[in-house]
């Protein structure tokens, strides 16, 4: 079997009429509480974030949408797993967190990355763009998985500086890995350049469009931009 994992329901619209066997990851790590004593405890503050804090659905709903992620973990053995994942922060947190969730499979699977041209960070728009990304996917080998897990390991512990030397090891076949971890190293300062924006900008469409072009590294949608913001719109 051949898997597809995708990074949200957008591309999923995208590529249902290209690809079978489509799973979706729907998460935003990039915010929110990430620490890992169970995989229970876990979503269960997952669940009260994305529904208290970016509204975007209930936690029943969120719960509910769980069993997507049992059918990742559920993928038999000798399956390709491909992942459609951008290069930009939002993209790569949670490529990591799906990695360390199927690190069991190393020796089983063969995994794949799917990323977007050199020229965008996140988008598969275009379709002749995905089938030749498609082409080029990068073949992850176990030692790999094993790197992305430590990098996922040191983002849940905010030791971001620790992630340039285990992204170096990373840096030949994913050329640009170093760049999403110092976004990841500076992203407080960003933040707080942000917050300054939103003060000067009292339309959130403009303000929102000026992020989007200037800090398209970190891959922020609108309710993480509102998160960071104060949702003061």
């Amino acid at each position: 079997m051949e898997y597809h994992i995708l990074n949200g329901d957008c591309l999923k619209e995208t590529l249902e009429n290209e690809y079978s066997n489509l799973l979706i990851m729907r998460e935003a790590l990039i915010q929110g509480p990430i620490e890992e004593k169970d995989e229970t405890s876990f979503f269960e503050k997952r669940a009260n974030f994305i529904s208290e804090k970016y509204k975007a659905c209930s936690k029943e709903d969120y719960l509910k949408g769980l069993s997507e992620f049992e059918k990742i973990k559920a993928i038999e053995k000798k399956s390709i797993i491909n992942l459609w994942f951008g290069k930009d922060v939002f993209c790569q947190v949670n490529f990591w967190f799906l990695l360390n969730l199927l690190k069991n499979k190393i020796d089983t699977n063969d995994f794949y990355l799917v990323i977007p041209n050199e020229n965008q960070n996140c988008s598969f728009s275009n379709k002749e763009q995905r089938e030749e990304s498609f082409k080029k996917k990068i073949t992850i080998s176990k030692e790999d998985v094993k790197i992305f897990c430590k990098l996922w390991d040191l983002f849940t512990k905010k030791q971001y500086t620790k992630m340039r030397q285990e992204g170096k090891a990373l840096e030949s076949n994913y050329p640009f890995i170093l760049k999403t971890i110092e976004a990841i190293i500076n992203m407080q300062e960003v933040e707080k350049e942000l917050i300054e924006l939103s003060i000067e900008e009292n339309d959130f469409k403009k303000l929102f469009q000026k992020i989007s072009k200037k800090y398209s590294i970190y891959g922020y949608g609108d309710m993480q931009v509102m998160y960071i913001i104060g949702n003061s719109y």
